[in-house]
């Protein structure tokens, strides 16, 4: 009787403690996040509903208030189910956003991610204590990074940690194809789960050789079809392939608002924060064969085999697994271009089952939990001025403080080594080489960062930001000096520049330049990298003569140089037009590293 009241008291503080984690979210989810995010998932709800699978991943072609779809399939069965439970309670549906609308759409990702942590404590119950099962269970239930992500923000990675903690468990112990079918079906939600795919076969072939690798791989394509089914029926599966494998495309930055090694790379004077980001189709310096995309994936590509062959080996044990779980999704994080900062979610649910053991896992998931936060309330605080605990971030440093301790425990990490003794990680020797370079690229990152604005500094002359206009009108905004029209570094083609001016079609800015002792107009012209697409053509005018007409440019032209004669020239008229379509939608156009000079 003893051991039975002691084990239903277990029970009962577990779903007690499980219960308020609950609570505790569905109170903040009404509060606004990201609402591009969750209005969205109630969009694409909605359309579920009323239109069905036939034409879901091309309906943004017939109704334009539906943003694009770009999820995997899954996902958006769960959205259908969402959607039709919704409409049975509000006839209709998510069709009228309200708050309640929104801690619908929130729901199911909170209701999995207080099932995440009730599986943590199942998997470490069976293997340690009930205190030490129950604090780690709390440790991922409890964290604000966690809480801030799903609750208010309204993202959905829950679902992909979901299926990716189910998965190694079963790796772990020796079910492979219930693995294997639930890392396909993670995919099939959230595609970054892809992640793990090397480590889940990795584990099967040097566990069981090539003949039960070769059934689990069929398992595997079996489980993706049969998920897959309802789009092959409709034929949207080339569509779906295409719009989900290309879902990065508008986003060919080297960094995404994700604080890492990428980020370091670049200055930190801006309000939006990913725009401002060199493009990763650049050429590397020294190697202009490789983009900085090139790079990132060859890096992510050896940190992966580095991980699997001279770091876990033939180690298989549960805290293994788990911690080359999380290596994988860390360095997935740190080395890749276009990463956003929600990439750094599935740690959490992996690394706080081997720190169980391990007192330094203990506190990397410390300070990571406070790096994630501090990247997750900067971006929505600044980029869309969100009154949430952003405040935090600016007190630490902001951007460059976080992006620089990331780097450090990642480069920590790589030269900790397994244990055979109580405690999971050992030091080894070169672990203090590795954290010493780390410091070092940190460093030079910080260093190189000041100095990534276009300049010439042989020929600097007088920058029109200096001069005061006679006159400037625009469509949109405000004239901006030295900076986009939003506010971002003037960023043309991946290039950046310092100085110039930010305007939107159609504009107009006319100069007095009577007095200035000048010869020539120089510029650099095109659509700012901080919008998706836009249309435009530059025209320099001098006391009524056109210098100078551009060709049509669009968004990711290189830009086009500007050198014309202001010689006896009184006024200096900058236009730009809308190019004549789109009615000037997203036209931000810049007249980069403007000034006049004398020769």
């Amino acid at each position: 009787m003893k051991h039975q009241y002691k084990f239903d008291r277990e029970k009962t503080l577990v779903a007690l403690a499980l219960v308020v984690a609950l609570l505790l979210r569905l109170y903040l989810a009404p509060l606004p996040g990201f609402v591009g995010d969750y209005e969205g998932h109630k969009q694409w709800s909605y359309a579920l509903v009323h239109y069905g699978f036939n034409s879901i991943y091309d309906l943004q072609d017939t109704l334009v208030s539906i943003r694009h779809v770009d999820y995997p399939p899954l996902y958006l069965y769960l959205l259908k189910c969402t959607g039709l439970i919704y409409k049975f309670f509000h006839s209709s549906g998510f069709e009228h956003p309200t708050d309640m609308s929104t801690t619908f759409v929130k729901a199911p990702s909170i209701l999995i991610e207080v099932l995440t942590a009730l599986i943590i404590y199942l998997i470490l119950r069976r293997r340690t204590s009930f205190k030490t099962s129950f604090f780690c269970m709390m440790a991922y239930a409890g964290n604000p990074a966690i809480i801030y992500n799903t609750a208010l923000w309204g993202q959905v990675d829950a679902f992909g940690v979901f299926f990716a903690v189910l998965s190694l468990g079963f790796l772990a112990s020796r079910r492979f194809g219930l693995s294997v079918f639930f890392i396909v079906a993670g995919i099939c939600m959230k595609i970054m789960v892809v992640v793990l795919l090397p480590l889940i076969f990795y584990v099967i072939f040097r566990s069981e050789g090539v003949e039960k690798t070769l059934k689990c791989i069929l398992i595997g394509f079996l489980s993706l079809v049969l998920i897959l089914l309802p789009i092959i029926f409709t034929g949207q599966l080339d569509l779906m392939l295409n719009k989900v494998l290309r879902s990065s495309g508008p986003y060919s930055f080297v960094s995404v608002n994700a604080y890492n090694l990428w980020r370091l790379t670049y200055p930190e004077e801006v309000e939006r924060v990913y725009r401002s980001a060199p493009s990763d189709n650049n050429p590397v310096p020294l190697i202009p064969f490789l983009s900085f995309k090139d790079i990132g994936l060859i890096l992510y590509g050896l940190f992966t085999l580095y991980i699997l062959f001279f770091k876990m080996g033939k180690r298989f044990d549960w805290d293994v697994i788990f911690y080359v779980g999380f290596l994988l999704f860390f360095g997935f994080f740190m080395l890749p271009t276009r990463i956003h900062e929600r990439y750094l979610f599935p740690v959490f649910a992996l690394l706080i089952i081997p720190a169980h053991r391990d007192r330094k896992l203990q506190i990397i998931y410390v300070i990571l939990t406070l790096t994630y936060f501090i990247n997750l309330t900067h971006v929505l605080t600044t980029y869309f001025n969100y009154f949430g605990a952003g405040v935090y971030a600016r007190v630490l440093g902001e951007v460059k403080i976080t992006a620089f301790l990331n780097t450090l425990i990642f480069f920590y990490v790589l030269g900790l080594s397994f244990n055979s003794k109580d405690s999971l990680l050992k030091e080894v020797k070169y672990v203090r080489y590795l954290f010493l370079v780390g410091l070092l690229i940190a460093l030079s990152s910080l260093i190189l960062s000041n100095y990534s604005c276009e300049k010439d500094v042989f020929n600097e002359g007088l920058f029109l930001s200096e001069l005061n206009h006679v006159s400037a009108v625009q469509g949109y905004g405000v004239l901006s000096r030295d900076s986009s029209v939003d506010g971002n570094p003037i960023l043309l083609g991946g290039r950046r520049f310092c100085r110039g001016l930010g305007t939107h079609s159609v504009s107009e800015i006319i100069y007095d330049v009577s007095g200035v002792d000048a010869s020539r107009f120089q510029a650099w012209v095109g659509v700012d990298d901080e919008v998706r697409y836009g249309s435009v053509t530059f025209e320099v005018w001098g006391d009524s003569v056109r210098l100078f007409e551009s060709k049509l440019m669009r968004k990711g032209d290189g830009p086009e140089e500007v050198d014309v004669s202001v010689e006896g020239v009184s006024e200096l008229k900058l236009v730009v037009t809308d190019g004549g379509d789109r009615g000037g939608y997203g036209d931000h156009a810049d007249w980069a590293d403007a000034k006049l000079i004398k020769t």
